[in-house]
């Protein structure tokens, strides 16, 4: 009798585990059905960006136009990133996926800070020293002057000498988070010591590369709140700033 009660136990059991060996192979014929499904082709991809620059846009979009119509599980998020990231103007690419067809691309765009002149043509460059663009025109960005350069690819560093990117790097920072009404027209670094900012024909003495946003700060609320309209504002020392209006 306990022998009979096994042997159905053991078939009860075996039954079991066909079923449920059954059931996940349905369960993975269903899965690879609706992962294939046409509804999950890629159908809309939009572009989220930190600028409006509605030109990057289009190449953006130009650029992703070959994912569109593949099965969104199949399209990996670091394979769009490194699509992307080969454009200098792109800093930072962030993908989200929303099923069932839908891409959200975040880009956060590198913006251009500086420009540099040689021969009569203007590299572009963003915060940290990277050639953006070249053109024959001037424009409205921070003239870099004191550095020498060879002709230099878009993507490329500006120059290799450490110490003038970090400085580049530094104010070009400051440079960017600046919301106020001041603006800045050049940036002299041919001597490191005796750093120079203009703001059009105000000239704002640094002195070396270290405590700028203090100076910064200081050089600003002066320029907002004292009318001068040539001369300097010396911040390359601790204290009180110096303003010589001539």
């Amino acid at each position: 009798m306990e022998a009979l009660k096994y042997i159905e136990e053991k078939k009860r059991r075996k039954k079991i585990k066909k079923t449920i060996a059954l059931l996940m192979v349905l369960i993975g014929l269903l899965i690879l059905f609706l992962i294939k499904a046409p509804i999950f082709n890629i159908n809309n991809v939009k572009i989220v960006s930190n600028d409006n620059e509605v030109a990057l846009k289009d190449d953006i979009e130009n650029k992703l136009q070959g994912i569109k119509g593949r099965n969104i599980f199949y399209v990996k998020r670091s394979y769009i990133e490194s699509i992307l990231k080969d454009d200098p103007y792109i800093k930072d690419v962030k993908v989200t996926k929303a099923l069932p067809n839908n891409l959200t691309v975040e880009v956060k765009e590198n913006k251009k800070i500086f420009t540099v002149e040689q021969n009569g043509n203007y590299y572009e460059l963003d915060e940290s020293g990277k050639v953006l663009d070249k053109k024959l025109g001037e424009d409205d960005l921070v003239k870099l002057e004191g550095i020498t350069i060879q002709d230099k690819e878009i993507g490329e560093k500006i120059t290799e000498d450490e110490k003038i990117l970090e400085i580049i790097k530094d104010f070009g920072a400051l440079i960017n988070s600046n919301t106020s009404s001041i603006k800045f027209s050049k940036l002299d670094v041919s001597n490191l010591s005796n750093i120079s900012l203009y703001s059009n024909e105000v000239l704002i003495k640094i002195g070396g590369n270290f405590d700028l946003s203090r100076k910064l700060n200081y050089a600003i609320n002066i320029l907002k709140n004292v009318d001068i309209k040539k001369g300097y504002i010396d911040v390359s020392v601790e204290g009180n700033p110096v303003i010589k209006e001539e």
